[in-house]
């Protein structure tokens, strides 16, 4: 073990301020005025560097996750809560999507304090860093790594705080420089190399470094590059010799988790920086300059006041005990693994990016997290998340105590994903306040986002989608072309009309082909407005036990079939206390419609007391799709069951009920909702108790939807 000190073995200085709150500066002016607590600004501070979160740029493009920041110095001292800068602020704070509240720091530049730490420390391994108590100032722009081309490191920073500019913490992330990617032959799942389709391109590969393999390209530009498909590898040995017969061979230290095809197809055109890939592609990513990808960190007790967005990437990041301020946080990308461990962040909004093979937070407080579906397996084990959570990595699970959603009636988790799709989903032990399995941000309007419908942009036939090369350069296409994976025909008259799972995607000419499992052209229409949408599955695995919060999660917890798809079982029970329950989730072939009348209606009315549980313009005939209404009606003086299956019929009729015929198979499309006799404002002692259950099975169960091929 190495022990150094950032101030007394690095000259790092420890005068920095930093609040965050309503600060005031306009566009063309250097004015900034500080909110009431924040009145620290002194005389002495002249001269100093200075941080505006947001506000800096080139006054047209605010930039993602929190912008540009205006990194300038204190030109002149007014008060205690204003002062004049160098330089003017490119924004006005809370307007023109500048958020009213924003993180200023100012202070002495630390940077050459943690250049000279990172200078001494490279490449090596069990190194421990003091950072003392007190606020630590960063100020030169883009900041690659605090803790950059260091191997092993544990940083101790009990009572500090790193507020400023845009940094990083960890290794270095991907680069481009032209010659750093190369196509491989198709391999399998488990395999401990590759072949590059050009051998010559091994010498873009080093022994002893790391590269990323990768498959199935899902976003037009962007960074990193973002791929469905991942594997980290070390590589072990690489075959250069002109003259061997495996000349071209890249082999790895451990096998690959999945498989990767060389027909896949190359969606996106290479850039003189970053190939965004599609076919099997390995990309070399150690890079002297920020680092190497084989970076094992461990933070503790480190506070970050921060106003945009910041990556935390490499291949082992642990942080413990550490506070996030502002609105968005770090975000860990390209890792193999990040640990969150008691971290908090309650007013920040962070997200896991691309490229993390396993990302586990466990305890800690936060305000909302987003995911991509390029991490790949995430564990969130009694965490606090007072919003909500958008999106769904591959493979999530929530346990042990976390709280979603606490904060706001329209808060919780959004299954499914913008780029790629959701595998599986587990919550147990948990509190839960909104949950949205609907697809609802999944749908694939048409080759952009203009909503001219699939059948109109693409052709099908033969099980066969074309989608021509023009709809490419939208963004839109690459985000749901993945082999193995189901999505649903939607038609917004109908519904979910049909499902069909993606069996292979190729380039052919101009054209992209998608073979899928469904026969023929697409599902019969009419259409509403002559349009055919398609839905990502929000979670085609899906497995909710001991579960509290909203009616939808208690549901599911109490009745899902373990490892089953979302929206394919529903069972509630209700009483005279409402008249329209909500719509829940429903989508699939009908099986079972169980209606027990528990307790009869036993109150003052003379009148018939039904319900309706139904499926109202939310089904169709398999036969021709078209729309059959199922809403029966059930007296609800009489106790029994009322059952519906395909085998049996209606059964447990009795006078007063009102059981539709369904002579043939049917899909539910959307969701079923329940309706009664309003007996609201009777006593409550006279109510019914009945409990209203449906079955639908969407041909599958308990798979892994992963790309495998011979």
């Amino acid at each position: 073990m190495v022990a150094t000190n950032l101030v007394t073995d690095h000259s790092a200085v420890a005068d920095g301020h930093w609040h965050y709150g309503a600060w005031a500066i306009t566009a063309g002016d250097n004015l900034l005025t500080a909110p009431a607590a924040a009145d620290d600004f002194t005389a002495g501070h002249v001269g100093k560097s200075i941080v505006v979160g947001n506000v800096g740029g080139d006054g047209v493009n605010l930039g993602p996750q929190g912008g540009t920041p205006l990194i300038t110095t204190i030109l002149t001292f007014i008060s205690a809560t204003q002062v004049r800068l160098a330089i003017n602020a490119a924004f006005t704070v809370g307007a023109g999507g500048v958020p009213a509240n924003i993180i200023v720091s100012w202070g002495t530049n630390n940077e050459a304090a943690f250049d000279d730490f990172n200078t001494d420390f490279a490449g090596q391994t069990g190194v421990v860093l003091t950072i003392p108590a007190g606020i630590y100032h960063m100020a030169s722009g883009n900041y690659a790594g605090l803790f950059k081309g260091v191997k092993g490191l544990t940083v101790e920073a009990a009572g500090a705080t790193i507020a400023g500019e845009t940094f990083t913490i960890g290794a270095g992330g991907q680069y481009g420089a032209g010659s750093r990617h190369a196509k491989t032959a198709t391999v399998l799942a488990g395999a401990t190399s590759v072949t590059l389709l050009t051998p010559s391109e091994v010498s873009r590969f080093t022994v002893g470094q790391y590269a990323l393999m990768t498959g199935i390209s899902l976003q037009y530009g962007g960074y990193p590059t973002n791929h469905y498909y991942h594997d980290w590898v070390l590589v072990s040995a690489i075959d250069s010799d002109t003259g061997s017969p495996t000349y071209g061979k890249v082999t790895f230290a451990t096998p690959l988790a999945h498989g990767y095809k060389s027909t896949w197809p190359e969606i996106i055109p290479w850039t003189a920086d970053l190939h965004y890939g599609g076919p099997a592609m390995l990309y070399a990513w150690d890079n002297t300059t920020n680092g190497s990808f084989d970076h094992t960190l461990i933070v503790n007790n480190l506070t970050i006041a921060h106003h945009a967005q910041y990556k935390i990437h490499g291949k082992s990041i642990t942080l413990n005990n550490c506070v996030f301020k502002g609105d968005y946080g770090p975000y860990p990308t390209m890792s193999h693994t990040t640990n969150m461990n008691n971290c908090s962040g309650t007013t920040c909004h962070m997200e896991v990016d691309k490229y993390v093979t396993n990302f586990n937070m466990t305890g800690g407080d936060w305000g909302g997290i987003g995911n991509q579906s390029g991490n790949e397996n995430s564990v969130y084990d009694g965490v606090t998340v007072h919003f909500s959570i958008v999106g769904t990595g591959k493979n999530t699970i929530y346990r042990n105590g976390c709280s979603i959603g606490a904060a706001h009636p329209d808060a919780g988790i959004t299954l499914g994903t913008d780029y790629g799709a959701v595998n599986s989903i587990t919550i147990s032990d948990s509190e839960v306040f909104g949950l949205d399995t609907t697809c609802q941000g999944t749908r694939i309007v048409g080759g952009g986002n203009s909503n001219t419908g699939v059948n109109n942009d693409f052709s099908m036939s033969g099980g066969v989608i074309t989608i021509p090369d023009s709809f490419v350069s939208a963004g839109y296409v690459t985000k749901w072309l993945l082999p193995g994976h189901r999505l649903f025909w939607y038609d917004t008259g109908r519904g979910a009309i049909g499902q069909f799972r993606i069996i292979d995607i190729t380039k052919v000419g101009s054209n992209i082909l998608v073979t899928t499992d469904w026969p023929g052209t697409w599902p019969a229409g009419p259409y509403a407005s002559g349009k055919l949408w398609m839905a990502r599955h929000a979670a085609p695995i899906a497995t909710f036990s001991n579960v509290t919060g909203c009616d939808q999660v208690v549901d599911l917890s109490a009745n899902h079939v373990a490892g089953d798809p979302v929206n394919t079982r529903t069972k509630r029970q209700y009483t005279g206390s409402i008249v329209t329950s909500e719509y829940i989730p429903m989508e699939g072939l009908l099986q079972e419609i169980n209606i027990s009348v528990i307790e009869a209606y036993d109150g003052a009315s003379g009148g018939p007391i039904t319900a309706s549980p139904g499926f109202p313009n939310l089904a169709v005939k398999v036969s021709d799709l078209t729309p059959i209404n199922i809403e029966p009606t059930i007296n609800l003086r009489t106790t029994g069951l009322r059952r519906w299956t395909a085998a049996t019929g209606w059964t447990g009729g009795v006078t007063g009920d009102t059981l539709p015929a369904i002579s043939e198979p049917v899909r539910i499309t959307g969701s079923t909702r329940m309706t009664m006799v309003d007996i609201s404002g009777e006593s409550s002692g006279g109510w019914p108790t009945f409990t209203h259950e449906v079955i639908v099975d969407q041909g599958f169960r308990s798979r892994t939807f992963t790309c495998t091929f011979t």
